[in-house]
């Protein structure tokens, strides 16, 4: 300061010269050292670790273990090397290569040791479709059949197979609602699981639903309540978004990640530079569309057409793809649902004998 001749120092000051790199010190937990918004570098720190007996009020039950120390993403443990009487800081600070536990033997306690007695586990997953007359949800059945046939595993200890993997876990309750693939009837589902289910003690987890739409809607009402849901196949880039669905997790990767690799697959291995879309109007469909697109334009690869269909109407199908073909369209990327899939196949087949062109030029890349 003295040499910049300044009088005044402020926030912007103080933080230019305490990121800086050459600002360092050794504090109480090692060295200190400061990114550029001020939080401490993991770099350099230092720290004792102790075992503390907590019977009485007085240092004789407190020894220490060990030393942490922290170099670039290396964490390294050390025991202490003291033995015998060599006392630290205070009475009774001997050190310790051991860990000492406020049980009854002072050892360590078995981690199947659970506060949690059982979890009640709602499933909202699709068997039959909503349309009309019922469709039977081929996928769906089998996702959740899977479920019952892992949750059965999980619950039933009779064997040491069982006992050895699945013995600390609670038992879980489960019931399970249809959602037909369809938003309102997730939601309604959702929301009945908060109401008197469990003989009113609530719903704990949430597993579903299967597609992105209702896995939002869903998730609309789940994030009120605080109740954690899962989905396994819900791939919509926007369910990424935290601040719309804080509570909810997924065990398949985002479409983020498909549609790059699509594009990079297109591009480097069939050595094409441009392609039309043929997306749908549902949640997951536009999600996996903005996603091509983003990463069409990262690879330089030209968008020709971006025809946008109605889920299962097949008549609109028809009419996109001749328009696509008309265009001079022969390669797209087609990111539909897979009861979509037949009738766009159908749909173009119809198109180019309609149009007059040899069906063996068109590519459709699911």
């Amino acid at each position: 300061i003295k040499k910049k001749h300044k009088t005044t120092f402020n926030g912007e000051d103080f933080m230019n010269v305490v990121s800086n790199p050459s600002f360092k010190f050794h504090g109480a937990t090692g060295k200190v050292m400061l990114d550029k918004n001020g939080d401490r570098i993991q770099e350099g720190i230092a720290m004792d670790i102790w075992s503390l007996r907590s019977i009485n009020s007085d240092n004789n039950n407190r020894y220490l273990v060990g030393n942490l120390d922290v170099s670039g993403a290396q964490q390294t443990f050390k025991f202490c090397t003291f033995s015998g009487t060599v006392k630290l800081h205070g009475n009774g600070n001997l050190c310790m290569p051991k860990f000492i536990f406020n049980t009854k033997t002072g050892i360590r306690p078995d981690p199947k040791d659970r506060t949690i007695l059982k979890i009640n586990l709602a499933i909202i997953t699709s068997t039959f479709r909503a349309n009309i007359p019922y469709a039977l949800d081929v996928t769906g059945n089998q996702r959740t059949l899977a479920m019952l046939v892992a949750i059965e595993e999980i619950n039933n200890k009779s064997n040491p197979f069982r006992q050895k993997y699945f013995n600390s876990t609670p038992p879980i309750i489960y019931k399970w609602k249809n959602s037909r693939r369809s938003s309102s009837h997730a939601a309604v589902a959702g929301s009945a699981f908060l109401g008197s289910t469990f003989i009113g003690e609530g719903t704990d987890a949430v597993i579903g639903a299967l597609s992105s739409g209702p896995t939002m809607a869903l998730q609309t009402i789940m994030k009120f309540n605080n109740v954690l849901q899962i989905s396994p196949s819900a791939t919509s880039p926007a369910l990424a978004d935290k601040i719309t669905y804080p509570s909810f997790a997924r065990t398949v990767p985002s479409d983020l990640i498909m549609s790059r690799m699509l594009v990079i697959f297109l591009k480097s291995v069939l050595k094409w530079s441009e392609v039309g879309i043929i997306s749908s109007n549902t949640p997951y469909s536009y999600g996996g569309m903005k996603a091509i697109v983003s990463a069409a334009k990262e690879f330089q690869v030209a968008i020709t057409i971006n025809a946008v269909v109605e889920s299962g109407e097949e008549n609109m199908m028809f009419q996109k793809s001749v328009d696509a073909l008309q265009g001079g369209n022969r390669v797209f990327i087609v990111f539909v649902h897979t009861s979509d899939i037949l009738m766009i196949c159908r749909s173009m087949e119809l198109a180019a004998e309609f149009l007059s062109i040899d069906i063996s030029t068109i590519v459709l890349i699911f």
